[in-house]
């Protein structure tokens, strides 16, 4: 049995996540990140609540933040000490933009494995040619659409950023 890597970086997640509560999330939101581009599972909680706070309407910040997890399970939910240790990863907002195409090029790196794999275990169950050739064209342009989804989120967060200001 192989074993694999999967592609992360969770300084670069974390960095992102402190980026975000101090004052880039729409920034970041804009730039096409979502919860798709954690794979650690308190970083995706982390993002995934701003979200929330965002459609709630809810200022985001490390206090509105860090007030969303008091109390919270120290073992499988993040706390106030994951939020710091976040603001830590980025002790400064100019470098936003370095740790989002960070977060992003893992996330493809993720979705490229994950295609290669669906990939490399159908050819070990496919009998016929033609029928492994028309899933690896399905695989292959998929792959072209995940991978491209960021900038369809961007335009969509984009949108969204110029209706706020136009309110």
């Amino acid at each position: 049995m192989s074993t694999y890597n999967i592609p992360h970086d969770q300084a670069a997640e974390l960095a992102a996540i402190g980026a975000a509560v101090q004052g880039k999330y729409n920034d970041l939101a804009a730039f096409g990140i979502n919860s798709n581009h954690f794979h650690h599972l308190k970083c995706r909680m982390m993002w995934e609540e701003m979200v929330a706070m965002d459609r709630e309407g809810v200022p985001i910040g490390v206090e509105t933040l860090c007030h969303r997890f008091v109390g919270a399970d120290k073992i499988n939910s993040p706390t106030i000490v994951d939020v710091n240790h976040a603001v830590d990863a980025c002790p400064t907002t100019i470098s936003w933009l370095y740790w989002a195409e960070m977060v992003e090029s893992k996330r493809k790196a993720r979705v490229i494995q994950e295609a290669g794999l669906k990939l490399a275990m159908t050819s070990g169950e496919c009998d016929n040619l033609d029928d492994l050739v028309a899933t690896a064209e399905t695989v292959i342009y998929s792959l072209n659409q995940s991978i491209t989804t960021a900038t369809g989120d961007r335009k969509e967060s984009f949108q969204r950023v110029i209706g706020m200001l136009e309110e």
